[in-house]
């Protein structure tokens, strides 16, 4: 048995055509995006419920993460 065809290794053409392939799923604009993270990030007092009650982020910072 030649083990050799058993799990090869994936080729640098075998990652540039992955690449190539691969596209992030869009939902919309980075302002859509932000105003999403505020409707579902925001506790009502304007703390995120997902960074233990911190100020939700500005745009910038958001972007930035």
């Amino acid at each position: 048995m030649n083990d050799e065809n058993i799990n090869p290794q994936p080729t640098e053409q075998d990652f540039q055509k992955a690449l190539n392939n691969f596209q992030t799923r869009v939902r919309g604009t980075n302002e859509q995006e932000y105003q999403i993270y505020l409707d579902c990030a925001d506790d009502g007092k304007g703390g995120d419920i997902c960074n233990d009650g911190k100020p939700l982020k500005t745009f910038d910072e958001w972007l930035a993460s």
